[in-house]
């Protein structure tokens, strides 16, 4: 019996890209997947909330709600990002536990939107479990720089995300009338 044979040509299936918002923390290059991105504004000074962690620089009132400002600069560990004409911050949502929270996060600057697909994106540095890493979805490159592509639905722990939706809810209670 001859086995079966097709003439058909063996199509290349196209790969998946993902687009990335790509914006600059001091030297460092990061990205996040645009997904996340709900809006992006000019620096804009947040409501100051006394008794926080010196990553959180406040509050803002944009899209309606109330959205909380962390500088992620200072959350990484790093000096308080220097506030200049380029100084941005990109409202991201983020999920957790079935619910969605809208967070400012300040950037030195946004530079562009960059594709990458699977095979562009090399694995997570290995720190050994002696950093929370899990928020580091991978790494890629954009000409000669490297870029750390975020998961920002892991990089707050439950507890930072509890504290930053309580600043939200007592915010929202107190202060419904303002708009900045």
């Amino acid at each position: 019996m001859k086995p079966l044979t097709s003439h058909r040509h063996a199509v290349e299936v196209e790969e998946r890209t993902v687009k990335y918002l790509s914006f600059t923390l001091g030297k460092d290059h990061y990205a996040v997947d645009v997904m996340h991105i709900r809006k992006i504004v000019e620096y804009i000074e947040p409501l100051h909330v006394p008794l926080v962690p010196s990553f959180v620089k406040g509050v803002l009132h944009l899209l309606g709600i109330v959205v909380p400002v962390i500088d992620l600069s200072v959350y990484f560990g790093s000096a308080p990002t220097e506030i200049t004409r380029q100084t941005c911050i990109i409202i991201v949502e983020i999920h957790d536990n079935g619910r969605h929270l809208d967070i400012g996060i300040v950037v030195d600057t946004v530079s562009n939107v960059v594709e990458f697909s699977a095979k562009d994106i090399l694995p997570a540095p290995d720190f050994s479990n002696r950093l929370r890493n899990h928020f580091v979805q991978g790494m890629s490159k954009v000409g000669e720089r490297f870029i750390l592509l975020l998961e920002l639905n892991g990089i707050f722990s439950r507890d930072e995300l509890q504290l930053v939706q309580s600043l939200k809810s007592e915010t929202d209670v107190k202060d419904t009338s303002e708009k900045i």
